[in-house]
């Protein structure tokens, strides 16, 4: 299980190093190379999104065939899709979109603390659920 990432990891890193020519890598994100770690991570990401859409789609043709109204039906299928949420790290979509730096500073917060709040909170989130 950890063979692949420490790969792509020891890739990325001695791209970097060979390419940066000082001893800080302040702004590595901002190279081409962060690619190499961010790719997969987003290919992941979104195959667990697709996941979920399809989880849910069996699940809204699983409740249409049971006797029960159509709210307690929606409210099931949306536990069951918030249940899945943390569990398929759906929440770092998140921190997939680019930093609202030239935006108003309420944009900026409203971004860095939702980014910030999702990831602390995942593994809560999993547990809890």
């Amino acid at each position: 299980g950890w063979g692949i990432p420490v790969g792509m990891t020891a890739i990325w890193a001695a791209s970097v190093a060979s390419k940066m020519k000082s001893k800080c890598w302040w702004g590595y994100n901002l190279t081409t190379y962060f690619w190499i770690l961010e790719g997969p991570r987003m290919a992941v990401i979104m195959l667990n999104f697709l996941f979920l859409l399809n989880i849910i789609r069996v699940l809204i043709v699983k409740l249409r065939q049971s006797h029960t109204s159509e709210v307690e039906k929606a409210r099931k299928a949306v536990r069951a899709a918030l249940v899945l949420l943390p569990l398929l790290g759906i929440t770092n979509i998140v921190n997939m979109m680019e930093a609202p730096l030239d935006r108003q500073v309420w944009e900026f917060a409203l971004w860095s603390y939702s980014t910030h709040f999702l990831t602390s909170f995942q593994g809560l989130f999993v547990a809890v659920l």
